[in-house]
């Protein structure tokens, strides 16, 4: 499934998350950020050296960013791993990013269906009365 790793992250004001450049510039934080960290420098359970390899592979796979053909078993690994070592607000976003269908960062929005209305005076609005068939009330 061809992901973007570019996808910014935002706050809980809309606002891109903000991430250092190794030389202390500041820039909009991405999926590829948070996804290669935690591939390449979580460290909180015993694995084997082969996992530590695996990670490390998929680390640099995706350490250029951009849009990558992703297998399910290396966007499972990256939920993981981005699962153990970071906030709800940064899980929360990549797990969607994860599950979403092709490259998009958000979920897809179910369409709406056009409303029906009701025939007669059930749908809220007055019932029509035909012209001169008004009654006085005068």
């Amino acid at each position: 499934m061809l992901k973007d790793l570019d996808a910014p992250l935002i706050d809980t004001d809309d606002k891109p998350l903000m991430d250092k450049t190794p030389e202390g510039v500041d820039r909009p934080a991405t999926v590829r950020s948070f996804a290669v960290n935690a591939l390449a420098l979580l460290n909180k359970e015993q694995i084997t050296g082969e996992e530590k390899m695996n990670r490390y592979k998929l680390a640099m796979k995706l350490k250029k960013g951009g849009k990558k053909d992703m297998k399910p078993e290396e966007l499972s690994l990256i939920k993981k791993t981005v699962g153990d070592m970071y906030p709800p607000l940064v899980v929360g976003q990549i797990w969607e990013w994860a599950d979403s269908s092709g490259d998009k960062a958000e979920p897809e929005v179910p369409e709406e269906k056009p409303e029906q209305k009701a025939e007669g005076p059930t749908n809220g609005e007055p019932e029509a009365v035909p012209v001169g068939a008004e009654t006085a009330h005068e």
